[in-house]
C-alpha cells in the first residue's frame, strides 16, 4: 500500500501514511486554521454513523447497536455517534467504561453532557447482554495516542466486545483503529479486538497497514475531516504532511504496461540464475520457473553439473551452463558462465546454492564483470551475515530478498515480530551496506539498493521510501515460493534495470495475487507448483485491471 498513485499505477490509489503524531498535527493545524475540536467530532460522528449503517446494509431504525467509549477525543467521536444514530431511529446503548466521565477533553465532555441530558442510555459495566444482543458494537474505546495492552476498566470492556464478537457473531465497527492495535507499528496487543470495518479519520495511519494489525482491521475506510488531513498539506514551520520516510513509491513506469508490435526475447529481458546444487536442483527451477512466468525474454540458467539435467528437463524454454563443484556444491564461475555475465541484463543469485565461501566469490566475480542490476537470495544473502558491508562496493544496483530470519542476520541481531520492525531493519540492512547512517540520503554516485523483506506484509524499501504489499497472505508461506518470487523479481528488473522499485512491487503484488488465486481453486494452502502454474493468469488479471482503469487494490 503506497501514500502516491494515480488511475494508471496498479498498487492502488492514493493514501496518506501518517503517524498518529502526524494525524495530531493535522488536527491542531485544522483547528489554528478556524475549526473546533468539537466539529472534528462531529464529522468523525457522521462517518461513523454512515459506517455502521454500511456495515447492517440497510437503515439503522429498530437496530440494537452498542457504542463503547473511552477517554479522549475518540470517545467524543463516540459519543457524538451514539446521538447521532439514535436520531435515525436506532436502539442505543452507550458503554462508558467508569472512570471515563472524568478523563475527556471539554469537547468530550460535551457531547457527553448532550446525551445523558437527552436520557441517552448508558451502562458502565456488566453490559455483556448487551453486547452479545447486539446487530453492531462501534468501538471507542482507545485512540491513536493508546500503546500497549488495553488495561483496567477499559481493558475488559475490550474483552467482553471481543468476546460478543467471537461468540455471538456481533460486527464491530472501529473508530480510527481497533482497540489494543499499534497505529505506528501495526504491534498487536493480546486481546485487542478484531474490527469488520474501521473508519480511520483523516488519513489511514501507519500501523493499520501493517501485518499483524491489517488482520484486525477488516475493511479499512477513509473519513474525511479536513483539507489539512489530505496528503501534501502544509502544516506548522512548513513541514510538509507527509512522512519524512515513509513517503510512497511515486507511480512511475508500470512495468505491465503495453507490448510493443516491435518486442523480441531481446528486448523483453536477458536474465542470468546462478542456482541450485546437487540437492537443491528444485529451487533453481522454481527461480527459473518465477522468471519465465514473469515474462523474460531470453533465460539462462547456471548450476552444478550434477543438477543439469534435472534442471534442463523442466525448463526446456532456458538454456543452460554448468557450473565446476565438489560433492555436488558449486566451486566457482565456469568460463561459459563468466562470457554469459556481459551478455545479459541482470543476474540472480542464490536459490539453492549453499551457505559456502565460495558463493561470496561468485558474487564478487559477478560484480566485477558487470555493472548490470544483481539480486542476491537465500544463501547468497546468508554469507555476507558478518561482512554486509563488504557489498557496498557494488558498482551496479543491488536487490536483496530475505526473509525473516535472513535479514535479522544483516540488520540485528533479532527476528522482527512486525511488518514495522522489519521495515526499519531493511533500511538498517541498507544503511551497513552503505556505510551512511540509517535513512540518509543516497548518494548521486551510489547505485540504487532495493531490500524486499519477506512475511506477512512483505516489504519493499530502498531505504527512505517504502511500500507495504496488503495481497499476500498465509497461502505465500510455503517451501519454494521465495525462489519464484526472486525469479519473478530478476525477470522484471531485466526487462526494466532503470526501475528497481517499480519492478520489485510489481513482481511482489503479483506473486500475491498468484497465491490467491492458487488457494481459490484447491479451497486450502496451495503447494509451490499450484501458485507457480497462477502466475501468469495473475499478471492477466492485473493486466485485465489496468486496461479496465481500474485500481488493483480495489
Amino acid at each position: 500500500m503506497s501514500e502516491q498513485g494515480s488511475q494508471s499505477d496498479p498498487f492502488g490509489p492514493s493514501l496518506g501514511l501518517v503517524t498518529s503524531a502526524r494525524a495530531r498535527a493535522a488536527d491542531e493545524a485544522a483547528v489554528r486554521a478556524g475549526d473546533r475540536w468539537s466539529d472534528l467530532m462531529a464529522r468523525a460522528a457522521r462517518h461513523l454513523a454512515e459506517g455502521v449503517r454500511v456495515q447492517i446494509g440497510g437503515e439503522v431504525a429498530g437496530r440494537r447497536i452498542v457504542v463503547a467509549v473511552g477517554i479522549g477525543n475518540n470517545g467524543g467521536d463516540g459519543w457524538a455517534a451514539a446521538a447521532l444514530l439514535r436520531d435515525a431511529g436506532a436502539d442505543v446503548t452507550v458503554l462508558a467504561p467508569r472512570g471515563v466521565e472524568t478523563r475527556g477533553s471539554e469537547e468530550a465532555m460535551g457531547f457527553r453532557t448532550a446525551w445523558l441530558t437527552s436520557d441517552g442510555h448508558v451502562v458502565a459495566d456488566g453490559a455483556d447482554a448487551a453486547l452479545g444482543d447486539a446487530d453492531v458494537i462501534v468501538d471507542c474505546l482507545l485512540g491513536t495516542g493508546s500503546q500497549g495492552p488495553p488495561r483496567g476498566e477499559i481493558g475488559d470492556a475490550v474483552r467482553s466486545i471481543s468476546e460478543a464478537r467471537a461468540e455471538h457473531g456481533v460486527p464491530v465497527v472501529a473508530a480510527d483503529l481497533p482497540s489494543g492495535v499499534d497505529a505506528d507499528t501495526g504491534a498487536v496487543a493480546d486481546g485487542a479486538i478484531i474490527a469488520d470495518l474501521t473508519i480511520t479519520f483523516g488519513a489511514v495511519k501507519r500501523g493499520l497497514v501493517m501485518h499483524p494489525a491489517r488482520d484486525h482491521v477488516g475493511r479499512l475506510v477513509v473519513g474525511q475531516l479536513s483539507t489539512w488531513h489530505e496528503p501534501g498539506a502544509q502544516l506548522q514551520d512548513g513541514d510538509a504532511f507527509d512522512l519524512p520516510h515513509d513517503a510512497t513509491l511515486a507511480a512511475s513506469t508500470i512495468i505491465l504496461g503495453e507490448e510493443g508490435r516491435g518486442d523480441d526475447k531481446w528486448t523483453r529481458g536477458r536474465l542470468l540464475i546462478i542456482a541450485g546444487s546437487a540437492d537443491k536442483a528444485g529451487a533453481a527451477i522454481l527461480a527459473a520457473t518465477g522468471a519465465m512466468e514473469a515474462g523474460v525474454g531470453l533465460l539462462t540458467v547456471a548450476c552444478v553439473e550434477s543438477a543439469r539435467d534435472r534442471v534442463a528437463s523442466a525448463l526446456p524454454g532456458a538454456m543452460t551452463l554448468v557450473l565446476p563443484e565438489y560433492d555436488g556444491c558449486v566451486m566457482g564461475l565456469s568460463p561459459q558462465a563468466a562470457e554469459a555475465i556481459a551478455r545479459v541484463d541482470a543476474v540472480l543469485i542464490g536459490p539453492g546454492l549453499g551457505p559456502i565461501r565460495e558463493v561470496r566469490e561468485i558474487i564478487d566475480a559477478v560484480r566485477l564483470r558487470t555493472d548490470v542490476p544483481v539480486i542476491l537470495d537465500a544463501d547468497a544473502i546468508n554469507v555476507f551475515w558478518d561482512r554486509v558491508d563488504h557489498l557496498g562496493t557494488q558498482t551496479g544496483p543491488l536487490v536483496l530478498t530475505p526473509h525473516v530470519r535472513e535479514l535479522a542476520r544483516i540488520a540485528s541481531d533479532d527476528p522482527a515480530g512486525s511488518a514495522w520492525e522489519r521495515a526499519v531493519q531493511a533500511s538498517e540492512a541498507i544503511a551497513r551496506i552503505r556505510g551512511t547512517e540509517i535513512f540518509a540520503p543516497r548518494r548521486e554516485d551510489a547505485p540504487e539498493i532495493v531490500v524486499i523483506a519477506k512475511g506477512p506484509g512483505t516489504v519493499v524499501t530502498d531505504g527512505r521510501h517504502r511500500w507495504w504489499d496488503g495481497v499476500g497472505g498465509p497461502e505465500l508461506g510455503v517451501g519454494g515460493s521465495g525462489d519464484l518470487l526472486a525469479g519473478m523479481v530478476a525477470a522484471l528488473v531485466a526487462a526494466s534495470p532503470d526501475d528497481l522499485l517499480t519492478a520489485s512491487r510489481t513482481a511482489v503484488f503479483v506473486h500475491g495475487v498468484a497465491g490467491r488465486r492458487a488457494r481459490e481453486v484447491v479451497g486450502r494452502r496451495p503447494s509451490v507448483a499450484r501458485i507457480a502454474d497462477e502466475i501468469g493468469p495473475a499478471f492477466r488479471d492485473v493486466q485485465r485491471l489496468l486496461d479496465a482503469g481500474i485500481s488493483a487494490q480495489d
